[in-house]
Parts: structure tokens; C-alpha cells; sequence
């Protein structure tokens, strides 16, 4: 456990950098972590349980979203999101381990949601302070949000997008795009970082 490094990024968001060592130690394949794998269930709460007792981040009768960035020597970073509050009227309720869902995050497209405007576009403007030069998208979901969805990401660690999931939700960018291309409406075809970032 001392070798895992964990990072509270808020109170809702918290980074955790496993190295390939690491992983091999459980048998884990970072690419095919799953909740309805039992080794993998196990690997998950001992994570969320050594975070708890490292840094204070509690995952307990939260629902987790878990979001892993496969690095190319064989390790992963790993991004909990706590993306609801405590239900204080399950009872019971259910565990955590029941309550989180994984989602590995292609290292060549990302896709974010925002609930207001003035958040997507603080994005973009610190994106393009940063350099970013992939290709980006914008949109107005058929729920009110609003989307960025970002491709053909240039080699920036993952902790460079880290700072986004302080403004937004970090989504499945496949879903994402099927969604926005039946529902959306698009704000910037093209460019989005760009043309938007400036405003």
C-alpha cells in the first residue's frame, strides 16, 4: 500500500497512479479491469478502502464512477468520481463495490459534460492556454447540457486533463458521440477549444 500515490483533486474527484509492478502483484490487466470481475471487485475496494485511509476520500453509499487511463509501460492512472451523494434513505443500502461502474478511457478521445456554459468555456480557454491541437467538438445535449468531446488527443498525461473534471463529468466519449449525433445540437463543429477558448 505504500507505493500507491494518491491525489484528492476536490472533494469529489481523486486520482490514483498504479504503477505495472503494481498490477502484475494482483494479476490485474489494467485493459481489462471490470466490476463483474470478482479480482477486479477486490483490487477496486482495496483501492477505495487505502484511499479512505490515506487521504480521506469517502466511496461509501456514494455511486462511483472509476475512469482509467492506460499508461504504455503497463500501469494506469485511475480517477474516482463520487457522482452522487449519500442516500441517507436506502437503509442499508447497497455496497459501494455494488454502486461503482468502470470505464476505461480511450487515450485517443475524451468526452465531457457541463451544466452550464460558462464551465465548457473556462475549459476550453485553459485547454488552449495549455496548446492543446487536437480536434474538438461542442454541443447542446438534449438534457440542457452542455458537451465537449476531444479527439486525436496530443501526447499530454492524463494529469493534464485532470483539472476538467473540476468544472465537469467525465463521460464515455462512443455513448457520447452516438447521443449528441442523434439529439445534440451543435455549438462548434470544429475546433471548439480554439474558437471557444478565446471568449
Amino acid at each position: 500500500d505504500r507505493n500507491l500515490e494518491f491525489l484528492k483533486i476536490n472533494e469529489n474527484k481523486l486520482k490514483i497512479t498504479l504503477r505495472a509492478e503494481e498490477l502484475e502483484e494482483w494479476g490485474i490487466v489494467a485493459e481489462d479491469l471490470d466490476c463483474a470481475d470478482l479480482r477486479s471487485r477486490a483490487f477496486l475496494r482495496k483501492l477505495l478502502r487505502c484511499a479512505e485511509g490515506e487521504v480521506g476520500f469517502v466511496t461509501e453509499r456514494f455511486r462511483t464512477l472509476i475512469q482509467l487511463y492506460v499508461s504504455r509501460d503497463g500501469g494506469c492512472e485511475i480517477f474516482v468520481s463520487r457522482i452522487e451523494p449519500p442516500d441517507s434513505e436506502e437503509g442499508d443500502g447497497a455496497s459501494h463495490n455494488e454502486r461503482i461502474s468502470v470505464e476505461p478511457v480511450s487515450a485517443s478521445s475524451l468526452a465531457f459534460r457541463f451544466e452550464r456554459i460558462e464551465w465548457l468555456l473556462a475549459v476550453c480557454r485553459r485547454l488552449r492556454q495549455l496548446g492543446f491541437s487536437g480536434e474538438s467538438h461542442a454541443y447542446l445535449g438534449p438534457d440542457g447540457s452542455y458537451y465537449l468531446c476531444l479527439e486525436d488527443l496530443p501526447p499530454m498525461c492524463a494529469d493534464a486533463y485532470a483539472f476538467i473534471y473540476e468544472y465537469g463529468h467525465g463521460e464515455s466519449p462512443d455513448a457520447t458521440h452516438s447521443l449528441l449525433r442523434e439529439c445534440g445540437r451543435l455549438i462548434c463543429p470544429s475546433r471548439a477549444v480554439e474558437q471557444l477558448g478565446i471568449l
